[in-house]
Parts: structure tokens; sequence; C-alpha cells
């Protein structure tokens, strides 16, 4: 199974799910061998709890959680630094 990797707009941060990767330092050479700008450093990692529903939830609105499928897990995430 591949490692899926979930970058931001401009690249600039991205985010994996924890269990998809051996350790901290597997996540970190996953994300660079798969940059696709060049070279880059991976800084900031955590691992911190998100929440993923394929229905956008805008930030002015309240919904209930019953009312949406949602999956909460740990993801590790990370900032992306283009090595120039």
């Amino acid at each position: 199974m591949e490692k899926e990797l979930i970058w931001s707009n401009e690249d600039e941060y991205v985010y994996g799910r924890q269990v998809e990767f051996t350790s901290k330092d597997d996540f970190i050479a996953t994300v660079k061998k798969r940059y696709e700008e060049g070279e880059c450093n991976v800084v900031d990692v955590t691992i911190e709890p998100c929440i993923y529903s394929d229905r956008t939830i805008p930030g002015d609105h309240l919904v209930p959680l019953s009312l949406v499928d949602y999956c909460i897990e740990n993801y590790y995430t990370a900032r992306v630094v283009p090595i120039e």
C-alpha cells in the first residue's frame, strides 16, 4: 500500500496518516522523495489528531458531527521548506 501524503495548496505544509509510516524518519524521507519542486527540508514535524471529512465544513457554520461522515486519526504534520 502506497503511503498517502496530503499537501497544502502551496505545498508549504504536508500531512500523512501516522499508521502508514513506520517512524518520523520514514515520514520525512517519503516527503523528500515525493516533493516535486526540487530538494526540501521537512521541519516542525508533529503528530496531531486531525478530523477528515469528504464534506467541506465552512468556517462560519456549526455542523453536528452526527450529521457528517468523519474520521479522527493521528497524522504527521510538517512544514516543507524548499532548498534554493
